[in-house]
């Protein structure tokens, strides 16, 4: 990213999921937490990258989710843990509020049309967001916004303003 400018470039960290999959230890294991670390440190490594380039730092945002969640017992396959199915989903970078929920942006009645499932899984066709909504938050930070399709109508805020 030093030596190339991109307008978009996706990272797949494999690690945490890669350990989670070979160890029943759950999610403090040993072995996962060693893979999570790792994991960290190499998005910290791109986070000073961006620091220090001062066209990446106001240029550069982040989406950072992954596939699924994993329990501190047995393995994500068990769909009745919200810890299985639960992922993380957040964002970094330009008009992004610290601490911001993407959720509370994007409910009915601040504009959006997410909702937020609470302690289930949603049913199929529910407007909660799932990792999926990665690429369309990135699309809208390039300014793209589909006209039409299945993704038409699925539009995520990142801040108060948009």
């Amino acid at each position: 990213m030093n030596n190339s400018m991109y307008n978009y470039a996706f990272l797949h960290v494999r690690n945490p999921d890669r350990a989670g999959h070979k160890d029943s230890g759950g999610a403090s294991s040993p072995f996962y937490s060693a893979e999570v670390a790792e994991a960290d440190s190499y998005l910290g490594q791109v986070f000073d990258l961006i620091q220090k380039n001062p066209e990446l730092r106001d240029n550069t945002a982040i989406v950072l989710t992954a596939d699924h969640g994993f329990a501190d017992v047995g393995n994500h396959a068990d769909k009745g843990m919200l810890e299985n199915y639960r992922i993380p989903f957040c964002s970094w970078g330009p008009g992004v509020i610290a601490g911001a929920d993407l959720i509370e942006l994007n409910r009915p009645e601040n504009g959006g049309i997410i909702a937020d499932p609470g302690t289930s899984r949603g049913q199929e066709g529910d407007r909660i967001i799932r990792n999926s909504y990665s690429g369309i938050l990135a699309a809208s930070w390039l300014g793209l916004r589909p006209s039409s399709g299945p993704f038409s109508e699925q539009y995520l805020k990142y801040h108060r303003y948009q």
